[in-house]
């Protein structure tokens, strides 16, 4: 299966190292975003492709946990970086306002590569969706201490407003526990980016599994579709 052929999943799991992003993997975590600051573009790279290897290892049956969200390869998408998630063999890219604009990224990957983007009004989501965006990352929702310099939480209700205004998925970000899964999804997200509190937690294995057991919980109570199959325009 290519990269373009797969789903995108609701969990993904923010990390800077390898060392996590193998516990979250063996624990069936779907989808590792790498946010990776203040190193050498040598040593993002060689941390990705650590990840990488962990995910073509660690990647879940079908009847195994990481299995719940429809996906059984788990997706590592490269914050920031378009040149080092192609150069480890990523699924996709994150970028933000000062990265690459993302119609330069669809220049240089396929047309189904996972890229997505930051938004956080209604106007901009429209515009990067336009752009080429298979999904909004959509944010601050709550208060966080997991990166410095954030603009004012927007709230349920700025995300009801973003997911309303789109077709592509909202992954919700900042802030997000278990206990919040519930209402963020009600509120028109898709999925979750998660960060402190699978990263930071005491048991990184044990919360990526409480994590999926919550959006498995959620899907079943809602009876919606699992997953998101991107298609070509």
């Amino acid at each position: 299966m290519s990269a373009a052929d797969l789903p995108l999943p609701r969990l993904h799991v923010i990390t800077d190292n390898h060392t996590t992003a193998a516990a979250v993997l063996a624990a069936g975590a779907p989808a590792i975003q790498v946010r990776i600051k203040n190193q050498s573009d040598a040593a993002v790279l060689a941390e990705c492709q650590k990840i990488m290897t962990h995910g073509a290892v660690a990647a879940p049956d079908d009847d195994d946990v990481g299995a719940a969200d429809g996906a059984t390869t788990p997706r590592v998408i490269v914050n920031d970086r378009a040149d080092i998630a192609m150069a480890c063999g990523a699924h996709g890219v994150h970028l933000g306002a000062e990265d690459l604009p993302i119609a330069a990224v669809r220049k240089l990957v396929s047309t189904n590569y996972i890229v997505g983007a930051t938004a956080r009004d209604p106007n901009t989501a429209r515009y990067l969706q336009d752009n080429g965006a298979t999904y909004l990352g959509v944010g601050p929702i709550y208060p966080t201490t997991s990166k410095a310099n954030l603009p004012e939480p927007i709230g349920l209700a700025g995300l009801e407003k973003v997911a309303a205004a789109v077709e592509v998925p909202v992954i919700a970000i900042a802030g997000i526990t278990i206990a919040k899964i519930p209402e963020v999804l009600n509120a028109g997200a898709y999925g979750a980016a998660v960060l402190s509190a699978i990263s930071s937690a005491t048991n990184p294995t044990k919360a990526t599994v409480e994590f999926i057991e919550a959006f498995n919980l959620w899907i079943t109570d809602a009876l919606m579709p699992d997953v998101w199959i991107p298609h070509a325009s």
